[in-house]
């Protein structure tokens, strides 16, 4: 009977263990594969309901440089821009970015962001109307007009937050949501804080520091509650 040489005992006793080992290393990096591209599905979710977010913060800035000119107090107050020119062109810029970024990922994220964004066109209306105030009129005494200005770029803001929300809360990351949600809740305070300032300023401008009736008291009221609750 042919003996079998050591090496191929050697050989024949080494070859069932690597290939366990072989197995079990493929199977670890097909898991930990899996788990990359899991958190990178992830932070790429994350990445995007953060995305309206630099176009609120933008449109928040347009808004107020907005309501100031109408009333002709730009001069009075400290904002993030110098005028009505470099707002839009922060939020056109913001757009265009998050517009991109959109059709490239498109499926169920184009749908949720298709109300927002459909809002957006409601920009262009509100520049005409500012840049149709003529000057004769640019005092404290056009405050209803600064008013209505105010409010519709406010509707476009609350629609990119509901939006925004909607996406947050697919995150299944626990740090990851609670991370994009805490921002979330961050921009939605500086909104409610700037509409109850809004609140405040009309009537003290219009009627010596008074609100004038119930729907007044009742949109102050409102705003300050939020402002707590956030």
């Amino acid at each position: 009977m042919r003996r079998v040489p050591i090496r191929m005992k050697l050989v024949a006793a080494l070859v069932v263990p690597l290939v366990g080992l072989l197995v079990v290393t493929w199977l670890e990096v097909r898991a930990i594969s899996s788990e990359v591209d899991d958190v990178r599905a992830q932070t790429d979710l994350v990445e995007t309901s953060l995305g309206p977010l630099s176009i609120t913060t933008a449109l928040q800035s347009e808004r107020a440089a907005a309501s100031l000119y109408i009333i002709g107090q730009e001069e009075n107050f400290s904002i993030e821009v110098r005028d009505n020119a470099e707002a839009r062109g922060r939020v056109d810029a913001a757009i265009e970015n998050f517009t991109a970024t959109m059709e490239e990922r498109g499926g169920r994220l184009a749908e949720v962001y298709a109300p927002a964004m459909d809002a957006l066109d409601a920009i262009q209306p509100a520049r005409e109307a500012v840049d149709a105030t003529e000057d004769a009129r640019r005092n404290l005494g056009n405050t209803a007009a600064s008013k209505e200005s105010f409010d519709r770029y406010s509707e476009i803001i609350r629609l990119l937050n509901r939006a925004q929300a909607q996406v947050v809360v697919t995150i299944e990351d626990d740090d990851l949501r609670r991370g994009a949600n805490l921002l979330g809740i961050t921009n939605i305070q500086t909104d409610v804080m700037a509409e109850l300032v809004t609140n405040l300023l009309i009537p003290g401008v219009t009627d010596d520091f008074r609100m004038a009736d119930r729907d007044e008291v009742r949109a102050a009221a409102m705003n300050l509650a939020a402002v707590r609750t956030n």
